[in-house]
């Protein structure tokens, strides 16, 4: 098997995950060795609330990837700590750990609301789509209004783009709130689930 510190290879992360709880040290002793995100990968398959503590030193690493992997494992682990955690990683200034914390918060009403509503709200359009699908895995109904502004519209006049010059006419455009396409849909797939009938 791998020794501490020494979770490098993809065999030995299959064993470890293998072995379970058994072999929690050794995976908790690889979030300082070579290769820290599988050590963190492991951690999230087993879910285990004990290597929470173990995890919140790695959500303050300069690597985005890996923190948006610890944002994933403290969603699995679950807990308060993993909770106020990411809470923080909500905000975190790369976009897929910001995702992956959205995601993970779905089931925390305390915590995860006001992250998930900042998030809907998010320039990125992959964090608001994270965000719609937050609030469809949650499944409570009370947020149902946090989505409808995304499905509302207006008209206006624009110049038509195949009109040349003077010639060039207004013609009627629909401006989305919610200008992605995909946003929308999953939207509507999220009020679907979460039986909004009034909504749709």
């Amino acid at each position: 098997g791998a020794h501490a510190g020494q979770i490098d290879n993809m065999a030995d992360y299959q064993n470890m995950i293998a072995s379970g709880t058994n072999a929690l040290a050794e995976i908790k002793a690889g979030l300082v060795g070579p290769r820290p995100d599988l050590a963190v990968r492991a951690i999230g398959s087993m879910g285990s609330p004990d290597a929470v503590i173990d995890l919140l030193p790695l959500a303050a690493s300069q690597d985005g990837e890996l923190r948006a992997s610890v944002a994933w494992a403290l969603g699995q682990c679950g807990g308060q700590t993993a909770m106020t955690e990411l809470a923080k990683l909500a905000d975190d200034p790369y976009p897929p750990a910001r995702e992956a914390a959205i995601m993970a918060l779905a089931h925390s009403p305390s915590t995860g609301d006001a992250a998930i509503q900042r998030a809907l709200a998010d320039p990125i359009s992959s964090v608001r789509l994270a965000a719609v699908r937050a609030v469809a895995r949650g499944g409570r109904k009370e947020q149902i209004p946090w989505l409808l502004p995304m499905l509302s519209w207006r008209a206006e006049m624009r110049p038509d783009p195949a009109g040349k010059g003077e010639d060039a006419k207004p013609v009627e455009v629909i401006v989305w709130a919610e200008p992605s396409l995909p946003i929308r849909l999953a939207v509507v797939q999220a009020l679907s689930a979460l039986k909004a009938a009034d909504s749709l």
